[in-house]
């Protein structure tokens, strides 16, 4: 039985494990053999049982992390410069 992509319903997905990778603010992570059905031409992926959750929490951890050192590099540019956060955030634009 063909199991047709739900994205782009172009033929048989692969069933497998495909390491897959995410990138976030141009900061790449692979996550190693996610178990599913995979589609090859437009890289869509239907995951198995457990694997959307282990997926997305590998993501936001990713995403987490990522956030925390911007926000660090931020506040470090910020007291380089002797500025309170409203005063930096008037310059970025913020509120």
């Amino acid at each position: 039985m063909k199991h047709l992509c739900f994205n782009c319903e172009q033929a048989d997905m692969v069933r497998g494990k495909k390491d897959m990778a995410v990138e976030y603010r141009g900061n790449k992570i692979t996550i190693i053999a996610v178990d599913g059905r995979h589609y090859p031409e437009c890289g869509d992926s239907e995951f198995s049982r457990g694997e959307g959750e282990r997926y997305a929490v590998a993501v936001e951890q990713h995403r987490e992390a990522i956030d925390k050192q911007e926000s660090a590099k931020l506040a470090r540019i910020r007291k380089k410069l002797k500025l309170s956060q409203k005063q930096a955030a008037a310059i970025a634009g913020g509120r």
